[in-house]
């Protein structure tokens, strides 16, 4: 949630695609809160297979992320930065490099998902 302290009114940019407000020319340091919301959906839980999240290889040198999975295909990578916002690629196969060279620099979550189970990790791009 983006808030306005001046209006009164909290943007949400998960579902706003635009925002429009009037804003005057200069410094408007205190006008804005950014409100991050706690996710629930990225904490772990407790009955994963510890064995079965071995078998899945992320690595990312900041500008190629390549997952590996021994067992099963990699049905899809999903990549969600710190402002919760999602992208998710479709791989079905073992082995997956993507590109990061669009994305802003910064700190993502990736999350790797197989038929067995599903691997997450951090990662940066540069």
């Amino acid at each position: 949630m983006l808030d306005d302290r001046l209006t009164g009114i909290s943007y949400n940019l998960k579902t706003q695609a635009a925002l429009e407000f009037d804003i005057e020319a200069g410094e408007n340091k205190d006008r804005f809160f950014l409100n991050l919301e706690y996710d629930d959906t990225l904490q772990p839980t407790t009955d994963i297979d510890e064995n079965a999240t071995k078998n899945i290889i992320v690595v990312c040198n900041g500008q190629i992320l390549n997952t590996i999975s021994d067992i099963d295909d990699i049905l899809s990578v999903q990549l969600t930065d710190m402002a919760g916002r999602k992208i998710t690629r479709n791989v079905n196969a073992r082995s997956d490099a993507w590109e990061l060279k669009n994305f802003a620099s910064g700190v993502y979550i990736a999350k790797v998902t197989t038929s067995s189970c599903t691997k997450t990790v951090k990662i940066t791009v540069k």
